[in-house]
């Protein structure tokens, strides 16, 4: 058998996250592991900063977009929709010490077409941001008569 000691790492793109962002180091040992930047690996478009996670559920009648962003207020949060692509972004933002601080997120969803894109809306409560995305309405078959 043979042992291999495990080092953990400790790089991160800046000193000052690594105190605030206590994920900074296991995002740093993913990029590792893997062999990416897990800062942008999960979003399909080039972002700044750090990716958003989310969770995406069908329901019945819409799809529920769920995002996690603790620690962001409803003001630091953007959503456009452009040409079928959602886009979030939120800035992060606290001190430490007498030094302010941003770290900036974003993620770009491709949405289906069976997505109504003007009746999309959002709400953000305790660090959950939820954008409902309704469906289209589907054509539903229409009885004819014989006469």
């Amino acid at each position: 058998m043979r042992l291999i000691t495990y080092t953990p790492a400790t790089r991160c793109s800046s000193p000052s996250l690594l105190a605030a962002n206590p994920f900074a180091v296991l995002e740093a040992e993913m990029s590792r592991i893997l062999g990416t930047n897990t800062q942008n690996g999960f979003s399909e478009a080039a972002s700044e900063g750090s990716w958003i996670p989310v969770s995406i559920h069908e329901e019945a009648n819409s799809y529920l977009l769920h995002a996690e962003l603790p620690g962001v207020r409803k003001e630091d949060i953007g959503i456009e929709l452009l040409d079928g692509q959602l886009k979030l972004s939120a800035t992060r933002r606290w001190k430490a010490g007498e030094t302010e601080h941003k770290q900036n997120f974003a993620r770009s969803i491709t949405l289906g077409e069976d997505v109504e894109a003007e009746k999309i809306s959002a709400t953000h409560e305790n660090g959950l941001l939820t954008v409902t995305l309704p469906k289209r309405e589907q054509p539903k078959p229409r009885k004819i008569s014989v006469g």
